[in-house]
């Protein structure tokens, strides 16, 4: 398989996945190979493994357990993109807000990531809130190719 037909079975496979477990899919990533493996996070879900095999048979299927899925750390990326003008008004600009596929929080890109980290878990009353001045664009080629939920955020005055 060529690494674009990897990376379309990939989105394939993480539709599949979204679409029949919302509630517990995290997300899905190349595996060692970088073409015939997937690793599926997945919150409990045993029946998954074996569908996925069933409806992608030329795949090897690893499936690991994720924090958190990939519904709830949307809900939370939302509430804090929706709370982007009272985060700048405590001096915390928040650049981007990424999902990685192992459900294990939202990474959120800010210039000051020591304060907004202590903020954001006592705001949001979770530990599902990680913290970093690198953005994905920024990450290893390996890291960028596994399928990520990016949001960049406008730059705006608020003068």
């Amino acid at each position: 398989m060529t690494d674009n037909a990897a990376k379309a079975k990939l989105l394939q496979i993480e539709k599949f996945c979204a679409e029949r477990y919302p509630e517990q899919f995290a997300g899905v990533s190349l595996g060692a190979d970088g073409k015939n493996n997937v690793v599926i996070y997945t919150r409990p879900a045993p029946e998954l493994r074996h569908l996925v095999e069933l409806a992608f048979p030329e795949v090897t299927v690893t499936v690991k357990d994720a924090r958190h899925s990939r519904r709830e750390l949307q809900g939370l990326r939302d509430q804090i993109a929706r709370d982007l003008v009272r985060w700048r008004e405590r001096g915390i600009v928040i650049h981007s807000i990424d999902i990685p596929p192992d459900g294990s929080a939202v990474e959120v890109h800010t210039s000051d990531p020591v304060h907004a980290a202590a903020w954001l878990e006592e705001e949001y009353e979770t530990d599902a809130v990680v913290t970093t001045t690198k953005p994905a664009s920024l990450l290893p080629p390996t890291s960028r190719d596994t399928p990520h939920l990016h949001m960049e955020l406008p730059q705006r005055r608020y003068d």
